[in-house]
């Protein structure tokens, strides 16, 4: 049936380790609930100066240990964003700790950095978008950091969190859950058609506005008939983040507690190019399980 066994049920919980470069919310929303299934472990910290690293040691008794990427690439005079050599150079410190920690999953809680492991450790992520969601010709609709503020410029009324295999595609992994729908609010419905112009309009002026100031994009963005109202644009990206927050209690958590039980009391597996999953001997469709 299948190829790579990522996880065999066991008699003990599964034992996991965080992976952060913020604030953790998600393996502080995990660590402050119970499950007799899975315990964090461990965190495994990526920027020196995260909120996550405080919040995490005032309540838990964890270990977290901390090796800055930035501080990293820069003893090795290199881009972060532009040598994976480099990346796997920096990996291979972490994997020591890690190592030392024998976890049997890895967590993405909130790590805003490409990880080189996907073949050496299971690693789950959470998204905030519907990652089932998908254009003509397959590709996923909303991947990447601005995921809320796509979907809600693309139209849609409701967003999921998804649980999925991290590999060395950004949210390009297998899907094991979904959580259950969050209604975008009327107000914010309302703005997008007031807004008008196309999806590919209103993302350009995202990428101008998170680039510059209102007055740069006033001053020197050209602003035709067809052009999308950049107070608009921001105001909703307003709402988008408030939005996102809402879905790290309502979406993220629960999609994340569902998919690590699952996990834990059925185990994992995976095809040879592990672009299919399997919870025991079920074949988990490609939009996973979803919640409600």
């Amino acid at each position: 049936m299948t190829d790579i066994s990522l996880y065999e049920p066991k008699d003990e919980p599964m034992q996991v380790v965080a992976l952060f470069s913020g604030g953790a919310s998600g393996a502080y929303d995990l660590l402050s609930q119970s499950s007799e299934q899975f315990e964090i472990v461990g965190g495994i910290c990526k920027k020196a100066d995260a909120g996550g690293i405080e919040k995490l040691a005032k309540k838990f008794p964890i270990p977290i240990i901390t090796y800055d990427i930035h501080a990293h690439h820069k003893a090795a005079g290199q881009k972060i964003s532009c040598n994976m050599e480099e990346r796997v150079k920096y990996d291979a410190v972490l994997e020591k700790f890690l190592d030392a920690m024998r976890p049997d999953i890895l967590i993405g809680s909130g790590d805003m950095y490409i990880t080189t492991w996907s073949d050496e450790y299971t690693i789950l992520n959470v998204h905030p978008a519907d990652l089932n969601r998908r254009d003509s010709v397959g590709n996923r609709l909303f991947p990447g950091d601005d995921a809320v503020t796509d979907a809600i410029f693309y139209g849609e009324k409701e967003t999921r969190s998804s649980v999925h295999l991290m590999t060395g595609k950004v949210d390009a992994g297998p899907i094991v859950t979904r959580s259950d729908a969050l209604k975008i609010n009327q107000e914010t419905l309302d703005l997008v058609t007031e807004l008008g112009g196309t999806y590919e309009q209103r993302k350009r002026m995202v990428k101008y506005l998170k680039k510059n100031d209102m007055n740069y994009v006033y001053k020197n963005l050209s602003l035709d008939a067809n052009e999308c109202d950049p107070s608009i644009v921001l105001e909703i990206m307003f709402s988008a983040d408030e939005h996102q927050s809402r879905m790290k209690d309502e979406c993220d958590t629960p999609a994340f507690m569902k998919a690590l039980e699952l996990i834990a009391e059925n185990g994992l597996l995976a095809n040879e190019d592990k672009s299919v999953l399997y919870l025991g001997d079920t074949e988990l469709g490609y939009g996973g399980i979803t919640l409600g």
